[in-house]
């Protein structure tokens, strides 16, 4: 039993970019503020968080009504990366230093 329809999202393209993928990124955007705001070893959790990204569409393998996907595994991925990359700026405002 599937859950809504993801070949709308495989089929919308916004600026090149599926629309699909554009979410896979999103989603894993805050692990980069979460991290920031309880750690002040970030490294650690940059490598979990590549991990964690990439594993969540490999364990899609082992799930029969699912399928991994190279671009949507990339895309979380990215997602992590962007995170820090908007984050990691803020960081004093985010944990609220001086």
């Amino acid at each position: 039993m599937y859950i809504g329809d993801s070949n709308v999202l495989d089929s919308t393209f916004i600026i090149y970019f599926r629309a699909d993928h554009i979410l896979h990124a999103l989603v894993f955007v805050p692990w980069a503020f979460f991290c920031v705001k309880l750690s002040k070893n970030l490294l650690p959790w940059f490598v979990l968080g590549i991990l964690y990204a990439s594993s969540t569409e490999m364990v899609q393998y082992l799930i029969p009504y699912r399928s991994f996907n190279v671009s949507d595994m990339l895309a979380n991925v990215i997602g992590v990366v962007i995170g820090f990359c908007i984050f990691l700026p803020l960081r004093q405002t985010v944990k609220g230093e001086g």
